[in-house]
């Protein structure tokens, strides 16, 4: 199971690139749970938005992640996030 330093990692990135796609405003995070549907549940993410997130975490965590891991299942949540570096990091 993640840490909870892991997913907070995780939401900062996540803040940053919203920020970003959003004109450098602010993101409020707090209804962003471990569980929240990043690309539908109203976030504000899409595909773009996903896959610079993803090379941000590969920068961040030093880790480089397979094609082979680009799916829903993994990148969607904080939670798929979460487990996605741990197993690469392991």
């Amino acid at each position: 199971m993640a840490t909870a330093t892991l997913k907070e990692s995780i939401r900062d990135l996540i803040a940053r690139e919203l920020s970003m796609a959003n004109d450098g405003a602010a993101v409020d995070m707090d209804h962003i749970r471990d569980d929240t549907d990043l690309m539908y549940g109203g976030v504000g993410f899409t595909s773009i938005t996903a896959m610079t997130l993803v090379t941000r975490i590969e920068k961040e965590f030093g880790i480089t992640i397979d094609n082979t891991d680009y799916s829903m299942e993994n990148m969607n949540t904080v939670d798929g996030l979460a487990g996605l570096v741990e197993r690469y990091e392991a």
